[in-house]
């Protein structure tokens, strides 16, 4: 039998595999859902204005408003790359920094 990675430890390449192909495996579920979820709205008579696959966090980084300033001029340049489709982050600004942000533009 052919070796993969010459040398590599299969035991080793499977437990770097199984985790990509559970996140693969819950995609494709995921997936499913929204397009079943589709056809049963049809089915319904319900037609959607749209439907999409996003990235929720788990879990999310407060962030205080010097900080925060900082991480959205980030996420602006980020989203102004002509090769980024989407950006995806963690991060939860309280409602004051907001508003705090908001009135010094």
């Amino acid at each position: 039998m052919r070796e993969l990675v010459p040398g590599a430890d299969r035991e080793a390449i499977v437990a770097a595999i199984d985790p990509v192909a559970d996140r693969l495996a819950e995609f494709a579920r995921n997936r499913a859902l929204v397009f079943d979820g589709e056809i049963g709205n049809a089915a319904a008579g319900i037609e959607p204005d749209s439907t999409e696959l996003t990235m929720v966090p788990k879990n999310t980084v407060a962030l205080q408003s010097d900080v925060a300033r900082k991480v959205l001029r980030l996420v602006e340049i980020l989203e102004d790359l002509d090769d980024v489709h989407d950006v995806y982050a963690n991060f939860d600004i309280p409602d004051e920094v907001l508003e705090e942000m908001a009135s010094m533009t």
